[in-house]
């Protein structure tokens, strides 16, 4: 397969997810839009409303991945698709509107490095410094995963 081949999959992964746990892209992606987007790059914002320790909260999820033809040079399978390989990804969960690391989920793919882990996840409610070892997991996955740490704030 081709990179725009592991785009649009991954574009298709996202929107369904999206979808199902009630996450607006916003804007909405379009044919024409996609065709200025860098090759490689998935790039969006989504929003959604949900009840967190009783409150009315808006949630923003910001996803960047940068995928490049071949093999993960670090010999990670689990960041392949198709005869490519994840270099970047940032997902990032906002829980309301304060915008404190403590309010926020993050799981990261960087360039390993003896102070940053490969893949890691920046846990909800700790400082940004904080940084567990973790694993790829699809987009629905992350999802779900969030909503278990929120209590099922925002059942799908």
């Amino acid at each position: 397969m081709s990179i725009d081949s592991v785009i649009a999959e991954r574009w298709f992964d996202w929107q369904n997810a999206c979808d199902a746990w009630g996450f607006e892209i916003d804007p909405e992606p379009t044919a024409e839009s996609l065709t200025e987007v860098a090759p490689g790059v998935v790039e969006f914002s989504a929003s959604s409303g949900a009840i967190v320790d009783g409150n009315t909260v808006n949630l923003r999820i910001d996803v960047e991945e940068l995928w490049q033809e071949g093999p993960d040079p670090y010999e990670n399978v689990s960041l392949e698709r198709h005869g490519c390989h994840a270099a970047v990804i940032k997902w990032h969960l906002q829980v309301g509107d304060c915008g404190t690391a403590e309010s926020a989920e993050r799981l990261e793919v960087v360039p390993p490095d003896p102070n940053h882990l490969h893949i890691h996840r920046h846990p909800f409610g700790e400082p940004n410094y904080v940084k567990e070892r973790n694993t790829l997991s699809v987009p629905d996955g992350w999802l779900a995963h969030l909503n278990r740490i929120l209590g099922g704030a925002f059942e799908g």
